[in-house]
């Protein structure tokens, strides 16, 4: 990732998510960075990690939940990454990224939407988000 993008990207989360306290790692190869923070919903909490793909921004980042979750949850991928977009899907408007504009700071505002309806579906085993219907 080039370091004008880097800036960008580090003043985008700070600016939004300061208050959740976030932190930039990268791997000791200097190959990998993510975001580390937890995100807070009723009295509970979720530890996440932002990863970047190597093809940063082409592709977007990982939102990957740290703790195991539950058997069936809905709306995750392998390697307990929150499914949030729509890789193959050109025609729509939502869901999307944009690696012009995007960045890593609009994947805690996915995240923390995720978690919400995670909650609502602890409760009631119902996913309250209706998955996207195609045209």
């Amino acid at each position: 990732m080039d370091k004008k993008r880097l800036f960008f990207e580090h003043q985008a989360m700070m600016e939004r998510w300061s208050a959740m306290q976030p932190k930039l790692r990268g791997a000791d190869d200097g190959n990998r960075l993510w975001w580390e923070l937890e995100l807070r919903a009723e009295g509970n909490h979720l530890p996440i990690r932002i990863e970047y793909p190597a093809n940063y921004p082409a592709s977007p980042p990982d939102i990957v939940i740290v703790p195991k979750m539950p058997s069936g949850t809905p709306h995750l991928l392998p390697r307990n990454r929150m499914c949030w977009y729509y890789p193959s899907e050109n025609h729509r408007n939502r869901n999307m990224w944009c690696p012009a504009t995007d960045t890593g700071a609009m994947c805690v505002g996915v995240a923390q939407r995720w978690f919400w309806a995670f909650l609502v579906w602890l409760s009631t085993s119902r996913w309250p988000v209706p998955d996207a219907i195609k045209a």
